[in-house]
């Protein structure tokens, strides 16, 4: 076998750079060494700062990307979720990272580590303005103990996709309660069946990439949006495209607060339900959607 390129790859260091600021670095040589020929990988689930970077060894991010003001916030809500699950949250990082890094050797590399620095800043962002987020911590918790405990079980070379699932789904209804709160200036409640209320209207949040199977036809997302309203109890249902990058038809749609303050008169007025299509990446926040 030829290490030649294996060992180019982990000798690179590539940063891209946006008017005269780190957007990310990507230096998997942080985190793996070739020695003869075993692969070694050595994973650290606990965010750090370096050059106004916050992330994970061989990944890191500008602050903005994963929802915080500056990499000192960033590695506080992380330190803050961490301790409100218990610890499971950095027991279920590193296998995940671990996953992470051994799937880009044959796929290459994305911006999936952002996600679970993502949720952890919005819990942390809800929490310290008072948002009542102690039944979605709870949630939370529970899906990642039942994932930590069949990876402890697992043969060496196990897929970990099912962490990376969870911290999408769930990064997802932060991002959606984020919003309400922050945009809407309303009272909303994160918590389960459905995600979040507000004004005693319920919403259920799904992320496309995770939770749904097959190809998200807007007929086939219009029946998920009735099913998923029934059996979650809600009055609308918002499917979140954006996962790194804003949507294709992204500056065709309308503001999300225009369209969800639209979706809450039909809940209360008409008592219709509504599904609605999200697109916003932390690349820009420009937060916008439209109704199915």
């Amino acid at each position: 076998m030829n290490s030649t390129p294996l060992h180019a790859l982990l000798s690179t260091r590539l940063r891209m750079v946006a008017d005269n600021s780190p957007l990310f670095e990507i230096a998997p040589g942080e985190v793996m060494q070739l020695e003869d020929t075993t692969l070694r990988i050595k994973i650290s689930s606990v965010p750090a700062k370096r050059d106004n970077l916050v992330g994970f060894p061989g990944m890191r991010f500008q602050p903005s990307l994963v929802e915080a003001p500056n990499a000192r916030y960033a590695t506080t809500a992380f330190s803050w979720l961490n301790s409100q699950t218990s610890g499971i949250m950095n027991r279920a990082t590193k296998p995940a990272m671990t996953g992470y890094y051994l799937s880009s050797l044959g796929a290459g590399f994305n911006f999936a580590p952002m996600i679970p620095m993502q949720l952890a800043s919005r819990l942390y962002a809800l929490s310290q303005a008072d948002v009542d987020v102690h039944e979605k911590l709870s949630e939370l918790t529970k899906h990642l103990r039942g994932i930590v405990r069949r990876n402890d079980e697992m043969a060496l070379g196990a897929s970990y996709d099912s962490s990376w699932g969870i911290f999408g789904a769930f990064n997802s209804e932060a991002k959606v309660g984020r919003l309400l709160q922050e945009r809407l200036r309303r009272e909303v409640v994160l918590g389960i069946r459905p995600d979040i209320m507000m004004d005693d209207v319920g919403i259920e949040v799904k992320n496309i990439l995770w939770s749904f199977r097959g190809e998200p036809t807007l007929e086939r997302l219009r029946l998920r949006a009735q099913q998923v309203s029934r059996e979650q109890n809600a009055q609308i249902v918002v499917f979140d495209l954006a996962q790194y990058f804003n949507f294709f038809g992204h500056d065709a749609m309308e503001p999300f607060t225009r369209v969800m303050k639209h979706a809450m008169w039909r809940a209360r007025r008409k008592k219709e339900a509504t599904a609605i299509l999200l697109s916003d990446s932390p690349f820009e926040r420009t937060p916008r959607a439209i109704m199915l």
